[in-house]
């Protein structure tokens, strides 16, 4: 194979200068009408390839392949995420459900017995030490009348409760209740509304609101996580079937440019074997081909050249035949 620093020469050039440098005189070019011909064979060709290129509309096989298969890995893909995500979000938002009313009953149960006293001096210092808790953003009791007895917010003790309006019902469990409320773009909550029992005698209720943030963020993380490795799996998915079809498209009109010389009489027409694979095997098995055929019509040394589509063809001596 004629290469140059690792480039390679299309194939019809590399026939023409293998002919040039045949040691046999009678199987090189008789003229330079011959080696005229097959420079225009050889120009043609690339403007073909030019031209079809350039064709406005154009959308080769190879490139047909890539988006089909990249179009079906995306939306493959994008099902999936889906699916993951919101498989994922349920279970951290289960997680946090779980949390919420964990932190509530066990804030209800400390509470049963000062509320039952009556022991406001009790109740607000479990207020003060629910306070150092950074997770618990908010903390109300109220007697079954709805008046607040304590509360992390000085101020609201003695007055009525209202709860927040703007809370969405995700879950009820067992008399307790839990809410999903966004405060502002970057921080959410979760409320939950327990009842204060003791002696299975309600008492009063307790609200909670504990932040959800670090559900939130890390719902966004994997999101963004899941989309970066969704991008780069396309792009490789994209870039190597793009290359295997470029390699089909190439190795298909390589072999069709030389059966198109085979069946026009022209027998030196060979491929160059650069692959080890079913493409290279196809080639080897061309180029015995085009060597038998070369060598029976070869044998008298009587070589037959020239288009036998026109029916016109010389031997060596310049005598034309006629078809």
């Amino acid at each position: 194979d004629m290469q140059v620093e690792g480039v390679s020469f299309p194939d019809e050039l590399q026939d023409i200068v293998r002919k040039l440098l045949q040691k046999q005189p009678d199987r090189r070019y008789q003229n330079s009408a011959e080696l005229m011909r097959d420079i225009r064979e050889l120009l043609e060709v690339m403007e073909s390839n030019a031209k079809e290129q350039a064709r406005p509309g154009f959308v080769s096989l190879r490139l047909r392949w890539t988006l089909g298969m990249a179009s079906m890995v995306a939306v493959t893909m994008l099902i999936g995420l889906v699916i993951v995500y919101y498989q994922q979000y349920s279970s951290m938002r289960g997680m946090a459900t779980d949390y919420g009313y964990s932190t509530s009953r066990l804030i209800a149960f400390e509470i049963a017995e000062p509320l039952l006293l009556k022991d406001d001096v009790a109740l607000t210092a479990i207020i003060q030490d629910l306070r150092r808790n950074q997770d618990i953003e908010y903390v109300s009791i109220r007697s079954n009348k709805d008046l607040i007895l304590a509360s992390t917010q000085a101020t609201e003790v003695g007055q009525t409760f209202k709860p927040y309006i703007n809370g969405e019902l995700i879950d009820e469990s067992e008399g307790s209740a839990i809410y999903s409320r966004v405060v502002n773009a970057e921080h959410q909550v979760f409320d939950i509304d327990s009842p204060v029992t003791y002696g299975g005698r309600e008492l009063g209720r307790v609200w909670v609101s504990v932040s959800a943030d670090n559900l939130v963020q890390s719902s966004k993380i994997t999101l963004v996580i899941m989309i970066v490795l969704m991008i780069v799996t396309l792009i490789a998915v994209f870039s190597m079937t793009l290359a295997f079809a470029r390699q089909i498209s190439l190795q298909s009109k390589r072999l069709s440019l030389a059966l198109e010389r085979v069946r026009k009489g022209q027998f030196n027409r060979r491929l160059s074997v650069e692959r080890n694979d079913e493409f290279g095997r196809l080639s080897f098995v061309f180029n015995q081909m085009a060597e038998t055929l070369e060598k029976r019509y070869d044998k008298t040394n009587n070589k037959i050249s020239g288009d036998t589509d026109k029916f016109l063809v010389s031997r060596p001596s310049g005598e034309e035949l006629s078809g």
